[in-house]
């Protein structure tokens, strides 16, 4: 039996592998301490993909009100990137800006930029 063939994926492939990967991921807004506040999949309307399609780093931009936390004041400060709704495990996480939701009115907007290699 012969070796298995190695080919290096081209410039298309690699973005299509990029796109396929997002499609169905969910972004979650976290407190300082790491607690969901809320986890969207990357299909809401409050979820937004901004930049270059297909080219790394993959930006989210959500958009949340106070009204979407569970309870309030809250600081958002951390950002976290989910497989499904119900994965414990991130892809990827850290912190971001913060930004204080003290008000239902209140309005943050968050942009998560998650940087896929080569």
């Amino acid at each position: 039996m012969a070796d298995p063939i190695s080919v290096p994926i081209g410039e298309i492939g690699y973005k299509d592998m990029i796109e396929k990967a997002v499609e169905h991921w969910y972004v979650e807004l976290q407190d300082g301490a790491g607690s969901k506040l809320l986890r969207l999949n990357t299909s809401d309307p409050r979820c937004e993909r901004i930049g270059t399609v297909g080219t790394s780093p993959v930006r989210f931009k959500v958009t949340v009100t106070g009204s979407d936390v569970p309870s309030l004041p809250v600081s958002v400060e951390r950002a976290a990137i989910f497989r499904n709704a119900t994965d414990s495990t991130p892809i990827a996480e850290g912190p971001i800006a913060g930004a204080l939701l003290y008000l239902p009115t209140d309005r943050v907007a968050v942009i998560t930029p998650i940087y896929v290699p080569e």
